[in-house]
């Protein structure tokens, strides 16, 4: 009968350890995935902030190209390429056109 009972004590003291190594188990894959995620939103944050400077960066040379005065014909603003190409191939004056 003793020895019944010790090797049910010992059963449950496996089972115990078992059940917290478990337990240990799962926590630490929590945490991994915790981190993991975190990992993730910073990079995409950083990734975030990367692409509102370049934005940025584009919208500036954009406004400082734009502002220039050979970038305007008439009010009108002309990108450079197409400015530089009107030049070479359309007269300068349209031809008068003769009223009937």
């Amino acid at each position: 009968m003793e020895e019944m009972k010790l090797m049910d004590d010992e059963e449950k003291r496996r089972q115990q350890q078992r059940a917290e190594s478990y337990q240990a188990d799962l926590q630490a894959q929590m945490k991994s995935q915790q981190q993991l995620l975190f990992q993730q939103k910073a990079q995409e944050e950083r990734e975030h902030q990367q692409g509102l400077m370049l934005q940025d960066q584009y919208q500036r040379k954009k406004d400082h190209i734009l502002s220039r005065p050979s970038s305007h014909t008439a009010g009108v603003s002309v990108h450079p390429f197409r400015q530089a190409d009107r030049s070479r191939s359309a007269p300068r004056h349209p031809p008068a056109h003769d009223a009937l």
